[in-house]
């Protein structure tokens, strides 16, 4: 919101201001007015030695005769510059201690409407959650405290199971490259059990939109082909190539296929084997279908976003109480720093006047004029400053800023 400068407790603002958002739900940067000129070192360290160098030349000219209060008036002259200085300076602190007031309540607005915002959202959440209370997946598992679908490690190890079964009966009718022979394998394992997987996952989904119902049909019609289709592959290839897989060396080493007394257990391994494709691809199928796991995922997603919220709300009440509380100590600080300000300035009129009247004591260098000086800085300090002409018309009104 502000320029800013920083020092050991914040950052000061100076008087041209620029805008900047504030990311997250902080407070906000946290900014103090800047300092009074007068409770600079510098700023008093230079008047002091302007002052003195032309205190001491008008003591020059002085002696005995006079009574030392003779530069009084010149020095209260002087003063009132500095006064002035104190009142521009009241009136630009004063603004800006009303500008952070306003930036802290602005701030504090906006995370009200924000946490509206949110809150509105919890409660849109828990009504879309209110029917789907009772659901729960049919076949989900945990693992290292993750939620796994059963469908797709049964699937996964089904195309495995697939591939190591198929191995031994194509190799001796594929007779491509070994990544010819690999795709082979991978396409049987694809068609049976991904597309069962596949199959099962649509029909989890039939009662969702999203999908144009034409293209939802065409592909659970393609599905179930490529899956019949590969039922249908999988006897052909186990009975087609039985003359292979039972056939045996003669004297020299040579295959001899085997062309007929198949025996019933060759039969029997062969024909189940054959359907191992149609057993899988069911098997992903089955574990694939689950209505009421969409439900459960969206329940639960929902649960999480309101978690989240809750947690984003209390921050929020968080940086809300931060900046109600922070707003009186703005206006306490500011007061501290008037009525120190107030009192060096005060201070340095008082040194001032002792300061000119020792000057003329030391010139002279009499004990009259001594004790005369001492009891003339005597009459400073008990003098009252209740008629000081600082002007106290600037007071910060934070009613409307606090509850």
């Amino acid at each position: 919101m502000f320029n800013k400068n920083k020092n050991i407790s914040g950052f000061v603002v100076q008087e041209e201001f620029v805008p900047q958002r504030l990311q997250g739900y902080s407070p906000e940067t946290e900014y103090i007015p800047t300092d009074y000129k007068i409770l600079s070192r510098e700023y008093k360290a230079k008047f002091y030695s302007a002052m003195e160098d032309r205190l001491k030349s008008l003591t020059m000219k002085m002696d005995k005769h006079n009574s030392g209060n003779e530069l009084h008036g010149y020095i209260k002259t002087q003063i009132k510059h500095l006064r002035e200085d104190f009142n521009q300076d009241a009136a630009m602190i004063e603004y800006q201690a009303e500008r952070i007031i306003n930036v802290k309540q602005t701030r504090c607005e906006e995370l009200e409407m924000e946490k509206n915002r949110i809150k509105a959202e919890k409660e849109e959440n828990a009504r879309e959650m209110e029917p789907l209370k009772g659901y729960r997946a049919q076949y989900d598992m945990r693992l290292f405290g993750k939620t796994f679908s059963v469908g797709l490690v049964v699937t996964i190890i089904a195309m495995i199971v697939d591939m190591i079964a198929n191995y031994s009966y194509l190799q001796g009718i594929v007779t491509m490259d070994s990544l010819g022979f690999f795709v082979v394998i991978l396409t049987m394992a694809v068609m049976s059990d991904c597309s069962m997987a596949g199959l099962g996952v649509l029909l989890s989904k039939a009662d969702e939109t999203y999908m144009n119902k034409s293209i939802r049909n065409i592909l659970f019609v393609s599905l179930i082909a490529i899956f019949l289709l590969s039922v249908a592959a999988g006897p052909m290839i186990r009975f087609g190539s039985m003359d292979m897989q039972y056939g045996t060396y003669d004297s020299l080493g040579n295959f001899v296929p085997k062309e007929s007394g198949y025996t019933l257990a060759e039969f029997g391994t062969t024909l189940v084997t054959s359907f191992l494709t149609v057993a899988t691809g069911l098997l992903s199928f089955f574990t694939s279908y689950d209505k009421n796991r969409e439900k459960a995922i969206r329940y639960k997603e929902l649960k999480e976003k309101n978690d989240d919220i809750d947690v984003r709300i209390e921050n929020i009440i968080t940086a809300q109480e931060y900046i109600k509380r922070s707003i009186p100590i703005v206006v306490s600080y500011n007061a501290k720093e008037k009525d120190t300000a107030k009192n060096e300035l005060l201070a340095m009129e008082d040194g001032l006047l002792a300061r000119a009247t020792m000057l003329w004591a030391e010139h002279v260098g009499s004990p009259e004029t001594i004790e005369k000086a001492s009891e003339t800085i005597d009459e400073i300090t008990d003098e009252s400053i209740a008629n000081s002409d600082i002007n106290e018309n600037y007071t910060l009104k934070v009613s409307e800023f606090v509850g």
